[in-house]
């Protein structure tokens, strides 16, 4: 069975083809008991497919959320477009633009950096600006 996956471009998505692949992975992950290498190939499709979702960014703000309060930050969800961390005596607020999928991420409110994946600014936030303040 060929299990490769040929990526997708993301500017031309073709969703009726991903999920005709998601069908086909399932029926092949049932024929063959569980096969482990079918169900990766799965979970990167069905990634790729909710890869750049509103719910897919909202969750990665929970886990940010979980971590700000984890070390002892304080978390403010303004409202739907802005999120406000603290960190001591500074101030990153993470704007939401869903139309394009980008957060722009301001520290002291001057633009420090656009992030294309909201998974990478807690990250970035921990092993780069963090860092940078000491």
């Amino acid at each position: 069975m060929d299990l490769n996956i040929e990526p997708i471009d993301k500017k031309k998505r073709d969703i009726s083809k991903m999920v005709n692949e998601l069908v086909r992975l399932n029926f092949a992950w049932w024929k063959n008991q569980g096969d482990p290498a079918i169900y990766e190939a799965f979970c990167t499709r069905l990634n790729e497919l909710g890869s750049e979702s509103i719910e897919v960014a909202e969750s990665c703000f929970l886990q940010l959320n979980f971590w700000a309060k984890q070390h002892g930050y304080e978390y403010q969800r303004l409202h739907r477009f802005q999120i406000r961390l603290l960190i001591a005596e500074v101030v990153i607020d993470i704007k939401v633009n869903d139309y394009d999928y980008e957060f722009y991420l301001l520290v002291n409110d001057k633009p420090r950096r656009l992030f294309k994946n909201p998974a990478d600014i807690e990250p970035w936030i921990e092993n780069e600006l963090l860092p940078s303040l000491k």
